[in-house]
């Protein structure tokens, strides 16, 4: 039962986050009242505009009044892009009131307005839905205090955020009798009733506003973050291992049906946020971490069949920074494999020439020094101008190190390899320190504290173009080298070089 109750936690971590604020809710099932003080500067504003100017009934028109507060700030109107957005307008508030207008029809897609200390309050624009309407709200006290009058699509958006909201107070609630209880079979039945009755209310909340508003964007947004009641596994809970049963149960449920909801076809989605948080929490809480199970789920969720050119370009450039920045050196070879397979032989898909450019650059010099090969030779200068060759190191294991003395990163990186030196050096382990910058001072001064002596060299000159010949994407960066100087491995943590070490060192004769 405890599983089935985490299985909301995807909903709330997604619909919270766009939540503008924490306040006390109106009772269920009622509209968060406005004054009619609210109502008549609301309209005036709407009617009147702002400073004499009157918005085009053929495009645009959103007025905004904030009641209980005195604000003379910007306000500024944005436009998501996946979790990113872009301000498309700015206007000055007077007396708490504004007004956004426009000839041109605001194109399907979530926007949000901002007050500059008080947050973004988000809103749906619909195809063929009215685009002259009021936002009122009481910045406080959000999102109980927030209403549209003129636009029933985002009045239901307002209404389902505090579902939304009052379903994590009642989620955290079960989950402290829960935890309370956790001897007491009674209990425990009694609360997996109430999680019952929870799950049913989430699921008509989401068919109504199907059933209310089709086609719409908020029908679109409560679906993609709706998961469905998961079937009861037949699963007799006299089994040995029964916990352990249910929770892979539930596990690979979610998993098998997390994209279900989403319409790939559709381009409005990467207009909203949806699509990319979606994909992290599927990755990173719903897949194993290990480059195999990483690509091999990736595949399913870009090939899909009839898949949009917004919707895929989003979903592969998102997937693709996702692991390219990754702390798992492993997870390089993921970003490699999104590149390879996915963004660059389908560029025309994309429209930002920019990215496309340092993905092919990026990818190109991962190419370089692939495990297996041997690695591209150095010709270097120690500290005393003798110019030293990788190649003529002899050593049975070579640590091949990337780094700078000034890179924060670097520090504790240098201090772990010192040790694994001073335990090793003996048993045939060598170290070529890099240092990729031309301050001689620095650099030796950094050996005299540190007492490096290992083989440390630079490139006084830079012609040997270091940076051109390995793939040093971030700092430090270390290679493992066998005796004839290929690549056993690259893109190594210090946590994982003395596994190397001692793996080589068990079947080296």
């Amino acid at each position: 039962m405890r599983n089935k109750i985490l299985t909301i936690s995807l909903i709330l971590v997604l619909v919270c986050a766009l939540l503008p604020g924490q306040g006390q809710n109106p009772a269920p099932g009622q509209t968060p009242p406005a004054s009619s003080s609210a109502k008549g500067k609301a309209s005036q504003v709407s009617s009147a505009g702002v400073a004499g100017k009157t918005a085009t009934p053929s495009g645009y028109s959103i007025a905004v009044y904030f009641e209980g507060v005195t604000v003379t700030d910007s306000l500024f109107l944005l436009k998501f892009q996946g979790s990113h957005t872009t301000r498309i307008q700015g206007t000055l508030m007077k007396e708490s009131r504004a007004l956004f207008h426009g000839a041109t029809p605001l194109t399907p897609g979530m926007y949000a307005v901002e007050l500059q200390n008080l947050g973004n309050i988000a809103f749906l624009i619909s195809t063929g839905a009215p685009q002259q309407f009021t936002l009122s709200a009481q910045p406080a006290r959000l999102p109980a205090m927030l209403r549209f009058d003129g636009s029933p699509e985002n009045q239901a958006f307002a209404d389902y955020q505090r579902f939304i909201q009052k379903t994590q107070q009642d989620q955290q609630a079960l989950e402290q009798r829960l935890r309370k209880s956790q001897n007491n079979a009674d209990s425990a039945t009694a609360i997996g009733k109430a999680y019952k009755k929870l799950e049913e209310e989430r699921h008509r909340k989401v068919i109504s506003i199907q059933k209310d508003f089709p086609g719409s964007m908020v029908a679109m947004f409560t679906l993609a973050v709706h998961e469905a009641p998961i079937p009861d596994p037949a699963i007799p809970d006299t089994i040995p291992g029964y916990q352990e049963l249910i929770m892979d149960y539930y596990t690979h449920y979610t998993r098998r049906h997390f994209f279900d909801v989403i319409s790939f076809s559709d381009p409005r989605i990467t207009h909203t946020p949806l699509l990319e948080q979606k994909l992290d929490y599927y990755f990173k809480r719903l897949v194993s971490p290990h480059p195999d199970s990483v690509i091999a789920h990736i595949g399913p969720i870009l090939g899909q069949k009839g898949i949009h050119d917004e919707v895929f370009s989003q979903a592969a450039t998102y997937l693709y920074e996702l692991y390219r920045l990754s702390n798992l050196p492993e997870h390089r070879q993921v970003c490699n494999h999104i590149a390879e397979k996915h963004i660059l032989p389908h560029r025309n898909r994309f429209s930002d020439p920019v990215f496309l450019a340092k993905v092919a650059d990026r990818t190109a010099r991962a190419r370089l020094n692939p495990v297996g090969s041997v690695a591209t030779d150095l010709r270097l200068q120690t500290p005393d101008g003798k110019e030293t060759r990788l190649s003529e190191v002899v050593s049975p294991l070579t640590i091949l190190y990337f780094y700078n003395p000034g890179c924060s990163a670097c520090q504790p990186i240098t201090d772990r390899i010192i040790r694994n030196y001073k335990l090793y050096k003996s048993r045939g382990m060598e170290v070529f320190a890099v240092y990729l910058e031309h301050d001689k001072k620095v650099w030796t001064d950094y050996i005299a504290s540190k007492k490096l002596d290992w083989i440390n060299v630079y490139d006084p000159t830079g012609q040997e173009m270091v940076e051109e010949k390995y793939d040093i994407y971030a700092m430090p960066m270390i290679y493992v080298l066998d005796r004839d100087k290929r690549v056993i491995a690259r893109d190594v943590s210090a946590e994982r070089l003395s596994n190397f070490i001692l793996g080589r060192e068990s079947t080296t004769p």
